[in-house]
């Protein structure tokens, strides 16, 4: 028995879904960044395989999601009311189906699923635009869907940290920081792909560009991941000492961020072997990242201890104390919560003897 809440059981589904989907949603907002602010033809090249990576990648984690549901053909149901697409069904009246569409506003699940609907829309069309022979031509339309899918993918790449802190479980839930996180993670694997996919055929002068945003990405991550350890406090001690807390420290700071760093300051990039050394590297790094974050907290409970417990009160010892440490149930008001059904706040309670007055 363990001293916080039931392992959730996310296996490979999950993991594969954050790394995908973070990679699609960084690869298309880097691609719709350079697309709008472009100057030259190459650059849009560069913008070219960010969108042609981003539509396959969300159709695949859709998949993921689908098959990782215990019942896979009832995935709709997070989008629409059962109940009006059944009866519409039965009766033939398609009317009835303005009324299906499912939107919780509390919900993360349900927000998760409507962004990523979003976005697979808005990047099968950016997509499809990709292989225009001029697309310098944009319309306005596609403009407008370009811009709608970088916002969504912009949160589509946070989400999935949100996701995790709204949770009660450890390390989910003991700092604000996986969400920024998995942001900055996303703009760096979505730009190593970017490169893999276009380096080598771009100029001297595109690829320089491109570089410095690259590094500008890990830089960020970088910094992030060391607030995000900080921010842990002492909860970092017990962290470390699991498998999978080692692999997604020493993994995600020596793969993902110190050895392209290294190849960046080494002007690697410049060289086809630097050049994929530092991209596949990123990769590792942020698959590393998310294996780790998704498995510590498993580990964690399967190792729970009263010591352990302890950690979960809110942080005031260890390193700087920044005033948004928490614990998991720290400031949540029941029915207000991020992820709280607003129906289902307390009421006050009412004394017998005003309600039965006539008793």
């Amino acid at each position: 028995m363990n001293v916080f809440v039931a392992d959730p059981d996310w296996g490979w589904w999950i993991i594969g879904y954050f790394f995908l989907g973070g990679i699609a949603a960084g690869a298309y907002f880097m691609a719709t960044l350079i697309d709008l602010v472009g100057s030259k033809e190459e650059d849009h090249e560069i913008s070219r395989a960010g969108f042609r990576v981003a539509f396959p990648l969300i159709v695949v984690c859709a998949v993921f999601l689908t098959v990782d549901l215990k019942r896979p053909e009832r995935f709709w149901h997070m989008l629409f009311k059962s109940e009006v697409v059944e009866n519409a069904w039965a009766t033939k009246n398609w009317g009835e189906l303005i009324h299906a569409p499912l939107f919780k506003y509390w919900s993360p699940m349900s927000i998760g699923s409507w962004a990523l609907s979003i976005f697979g829309l808005c990047s099968f069309i950016s997509f499809l635009e990709s292989f225009r022979r001029h697309p310098r031509t944009t319309g306005v339309i596609h403009r407008c869907f370009q811009i709608v899918g970088c916002v969504v993918g912009f949160f589509v790449a946070a989400y999935t940290g949100a996701l995790l802190t709204a949770t009660n479980q450890p390390l989910w839930s003991d700092t604000p920081w996986v969400s920024p996180l998995f942001l900055a993670s996303a703009a760096s694997t979505g730009l190593a792909v970017i490169l893999l996919l276009a380096g080598r055929s771009l100029s001297e002068a595109s690829l320089a560009r491109l570089e410095r945003a690259d590094a500008w990405a890990i830089g960020l991550e970088f910094l992030v991941f060391l607030v995000f350890l900080e921010s842990l406090g002492g909860f970092l001690g017990p962290v470390w000492q699991t498998m999978n807390g080692k692999i997604m420290i020493a993994g995600t700071l020596i793969l993902g961020l110190v050895v392209p760093m290294l190849i960046h300051l080494g002007g690697g990039l410049h060289r086809k072997s630097g050049l994929i050394l530092a991209s596949i590297s990123v990769l590792v790094g942020g698959f590393m990242l998310r294996y780790g974050i998704v498995n510590t907290a498993p580990e964690l409970l399967a190792h729970s201890s009263p010591a352990l417990a302890e950690l979960q009160a809110p942080h005031t010892s260890g390193g700087i104390a920044f005033p948004w440490r928490f614990g998991p149930e720290e400031g949540r008001v029941p029915g207000q919560s991020l992820g709280a059904d607003p129906g289902n706040k307390v009421g006050p309670v009412v004394p017998r003897s005003k309600v039965f007055k006539g008793e």
